[in-house]
Parts: C-alpha cells; structure tokens; sequence
C-alpha cells in the first residue's frame, strides 16, 4: 500500500527529492522500486531543520539502505 523504506531509490536517492518530499509532502503516483504507489504523504514542515536531518540521515543509514546523511545545512537551503 504504501512505498517501502527498506532498500528503497527514493531514501538512496537524490537527498533532495527526499528533504522537499518530508517538508512539502507529495500527492500523485511515484515510482519506488519499479512498483507505482498513489498515496497522499502529508507535509512535515512543522519539524525543524535539524529534526529532518536527523530522520532521513537515520532511513538512509538503516533498514538496508547506504546513502549519506542529510546535512542540516541543506534541509535550511531547500526549505527557504
């Protein structure tokens, strides 16, 4: 139903794909693994810059991904 974290190209992929998808959320289909999901990820713009960063460094570091951390630094640069 909903995509998977685990080894996923969206947590392994472009950092920035995935900070403006936690700050902005995402309505409409995606592929993730090869497989289409359509569900409704709502905004998190309530947490801070440092609070995403430390999530998706988390996902990506975790759960059978390998993907740098997220810097607070760019959550900042791509949340103005």
């Amino acid at each position: 139903m909903f995509p998977p974290l685990k080894n996923s190209d969206w947590v392994n992929g472009d950092k920035k794909r995935i900070i403006n998808l936690v700050i902005n959320g995402l309505e409409g289909e995606i592929q993730v693994n090869g497989e289409t999901y359509s569900q409704i990820m709502p905004k998190q713009n309530y947490l801070t810059n440092k609070q995403v960063a430390q999530v998706l460094s988390y996902l990506r570091s975790n759960l059978g991904n390998h993907a740098d951390s997220v810097k607070v630094k760019e959550v900042m640069t791509l949340r103005k």
